[in-house]
C-alpha cells in the first residue's frame, strides 16, 4: 500500500537526488531517513537519561551494582546451552 505524502519541492529534489545517486527507490530512500530519525531521537533520548542517571550519584551506583550482577549472565547462558 502506498501514501502520498506533501514535501517541499525543495525536499522532493533532494529526495530524487538521493534516490538517483544511491539507486534506491524514493519509497526506499524515504523509509531509510525515517529509521535513521526514528534511531537518533531513540539514542538522543538514551544519551540524555543515561547523563540523569549519572549525575544522580545513589541511582547511579544501583545501575553499577545490577551490571556487576549481571556480569557474565550471557556467558553462562551460552555455556549451559552448549552443555545440553
Amino acid at each position: 500500500m502506498s501514501t502520498t505524502i506533501r514535501v517541499s519541492s525543495a525536499t522532493k529534489a533532494r529526495i530524487d537526488a538521493l534516490a538517483s545517486t544511491s539507486g534506491l527507490q524514493i519509497q526506499a530512500v524515504v523509509d531509510q531517513a525515517v529509521a535513521e530519525l526514528e534511531r537518533a531521537r531513540f539514542f538522543e533520548a538514551f544519551n540524555r537519561r543515561s547523563a540523569e542517571l549519572r549525575a544522580d550519584p545513589n541511582a547511579w551506583r544501583e545501575i553499577q551494582t545490577e551490571r556487576a550482577e549481571l556480569d557474565g549472565a550471557l556467558a553462562d547462558w551460552i555455556r549451559r546451552d552448549e552443555a545440553q
